[in-house]
């Protein structure tokens, strides 16, 4: 195992730049919204992305850790599998502990910390036996949409709100927060399992997907689960406008740009909705690529530790102005 080989292992293409910058947002916000931003507020950011890292290997590795039999059958590779057993473990247990350990440099947070053992707790629940809830249906969507997206939020957003400071209105945006991200986590279980149906078929998996059927589910992901997600985003952002007037006209140009792209530029017409999900180009790029940089203003702005924290965003994630800067990264850095 090289260092050019542990993101693959890890699957670090899936996350670094998906999974993490929604989170560095709502941490961004939180932080943005203090009277004064200095180095100690922001050194927190370090430590937390290093848990979140380590959370996301963990998830993966625990995944394919308890797949390995059924990807046999499936007649499918993962490079977990090649491993030696002794190295597999030591892999298992640095990405357990870099999830764990950098909580000690972070300030006290009876609910994050708690919310991170429900976290660690449930990502085991879904890939390992006994329970390996991704096997149980309805129940494995839900579990998937709880630690890859509720969850991971709801850490952030109690972290951050003890490093920020106390401030207004909060329950209310947490309770956005959850609803916004518990859709965007369904939505995702469930296009991924119908994509994976054959597979999960080849390898005796029984998810939602294949016994509710696949039509039969996109159509529940994209008449229910996605306005509801959307929805949810957009009070979450009218909840903000406050302190970020601009983002709500972001998002709506955001929609109209995407709208423009699909059916004028790539000619693509009404079968574009009925056969697949929608949700990856006018929700999820927005969340991943945009959101970050438009709540960075009053954290750029505030202090040299929040411009110096800009930097290192665009240095190390995907964003949309990666096109205009000509630069293409589709992996983990």
């Amino acid at each position: 195992m090289n260092g050019a080989g542990l993101p693959r292992l890890v699957r670090a293409p899936e996350w670094w730049h998906s999974k993490l910058p929604p989170l560095l947002a709502i941490a961004y916000f939180l932080l943005g919204r203090a009277e004064a931003v200095a180095w100690p507020a922001v050194a927190a950011l370090l430590p937390f992305l290093a848990s979140a890292a380590g959370t996301a290997a963990c998830g993966h590795l625990w995944n394919d850790l308890g797949d390995l039999e059924a990807d046999r059958r499936a007649g499918r590779e993962r490079p977990l599998a090649a491993l030696p057993r002794r190295r597999r473990t030591a892999l298992l247990l640095g990405a357990t502990l870099l999830a764990v350990f950098p909580w000690a440099l972070l300030p006290p947070a009876p609910l994050a910390w708690a919310l991170l053992a429900a976290e660690l707790a449930l990502l085991a629940a879904y890939a390992l036996p006994p329970l390996r809830l991704k096997e149980r249906g309805l129940a494995g969507a839900l579990a998937d949409s709880l630690y890859g997206h509720a969850l991971p939020a709801a850490i952030t957003a109690a972290l951050f709100a003890v490093v920020a400071g106390p401030g207004r209105g909060l329950a209310l945006a947490g309770a956005l927060l959850l609803a916004w991200k518990g859709a965007q986590g369904l939505c995702g279980a469930l296009v991924g399992q119908v994509r994976d149906r054959r597979a999960d078929r080849a390898a005796g998996t029984r998810s939602f997907a294949r016994r509710f059927g696949p039509r039969r589910t996109l159509l529940l992901v994209n008449r229910l689960l996605l306005p509801a997600q959307a929805v949810a985003f957009a009070a979450l952002l009218a909840w903000a406008t406050p302190a970020l007037p601009w983002l709500l006209p972001a998002f709506a140009l955001h929609l109209l740009w995407t709208a423009w792209r699909i059916h004028r530029r790539w000619g693509h017409g009404r079968a574009f909705y009925r056969t697949g999900y929608p949700g990856y180009a006018y929700l999820n790029d927005f969340h991943e690529r945009w959101l970050p940089l438009l709540v960075l203003p009053p954290l750029a702005l505030g202090s040299v530790a929040g411009a110096t924290v800009s930097l290192l965003h665009l240095a190390l994630f995907r964003t949309g102005l990666d096109p205009l800067l000509g630069l293409r990264r589709g992996a983990a850095a």
